[in-house]
């Protein structure tokens, strides 16, 4: 049986995810990615970037999302792969 924490940090993945992929054209930093999740009222807890940021990992770890340096600084953004916005689409009506 899932705990109430590994169900809230599927609930930032998934949230996290959804914003990226309905928009697959561009990428965004986590600070814009986690205000989006506040403003849509996506997720039931408190979390902060660090949340975002590690559900961010995981999904790049499977290929959902990629790191997209900006140019001339050190920022990075992230957005959605072809793989991602398949699987939100299967997944996440």
């Amino acid at each position: 049986m899932k705990t109430e924490e590994v169900l809230w940090k599927e609930q930032i993945r998934e949230a996290a995810l959804r914003f990226l992929a309905d928009r697959p054209s561009y990428a965004f930093p986590v600070e814009q990615i986690a205000a989006r999740i506040r403003k849509d009222n996506a997720i039931d807890h408190d979390f902060d970037e660090s949340h975002v940021n590690d559900a961010l990992a995981v999904l790049e770890g499977y290929g959902l999302v990629r790191r997209v340096n900006r140019k001339l600084s050190g920022l990075v953004d992230f957005q959605a792969t072809s793989e991602g916005v398949t699987f939100r689409e299967r997944n996440y009506p």
